[in-house]
């Protein structure tokens, strides 16, 4: 799912998406990607701007992080934000970026949800 309020975004982030085989829902904001997500039931990934109106990636992305399981999430933001305040959320992509930068982030993010929770040994 691409979350962000700027409606050439998201259609230039799924179109990229798309053109790699994956399947893309779109949602304004943190509160339409809920809504989208519950009628979903589920999704594998979410991309989301962190500037936003109703409900912004920072409260979008710690309800995310919330749920059982997870949904791993891909910041996305041209606007120039603390690290250590982004890396909580989860991996950070700077505005503007091309379709082999989103995959590439994106590729990561799953391949991390994917991990086997590792077991502290004995």
């Amino acid at each position: 799912m691409v979350v962000d309020d700027e409606p050439l975004v998201r259609t230039l982030a799924r179109r990229m998406l798309e053109s790699a085989g994956y399947q893309v829902h779109e949602a304004a904001d943190g509160l339409d990607a809920l809504a989208t997500l519950a009628r979903l039931g589920r999704v594998d990934v979410v991309v989301t701007d962190l500037q936003m109106p109703n409900m912004d990636g920072v409260a979008l992305a710690t309800c995310l992080a919330g749920r059982s399981p997870p949904v791993p999430t891909l910041i996305i933001s041209g606007f120039d934000h603390h690290p250590d305040k982004v890396a909580r959320l989860g991996p950070f992509l700077p505005k503007p970026f091309g379709s082999d930068q989103l995959l590439e982030q994106l590729e990561l993010v799953l391949a991390a949800a994917t991990q086997p929770i590792r077991q502290a040994a004995e």
